[in-house]
């Protein structure tokens, strides 16, 4: 059983890390698609498109790099 509880503590932990990791490249990303959207001329008839594929980098920014978090933790791989 302790080594159940040592386990599941030691995953919640490289979850928890890769949860912040995420969320902090989500706010970067974030903050980047803002200052490029203040770029865009209103009413711009590429302005939505733009947006699109802004948006899917973002998603795809956010996911790589939970990705490489995820693996450079180790998640799911408890120790032994």
């Amino acid at each position: 059983m302790e080594e159940a509880e040592r386990i599941f503590r030691e995953e919640s932990q490289k979850a928890d890390s890769l949860v912040r990791a995420a969320g902090d490249e989500a706010l970067n990303v974030a903050e980047e698609k803002r200052e490029a959207a203040g770029r865009t001329a209103p009413g711009d008839h590429n302005s939505a498109s733009a947006a699109r594929e802004e948006a899917e980098d973002a998603a795809s920014r956010v996911r790589d790099h939970a990705t490489d978090e995820a693996e450079r933790q180790d998640l799911g791989k408890p120790r032994t």
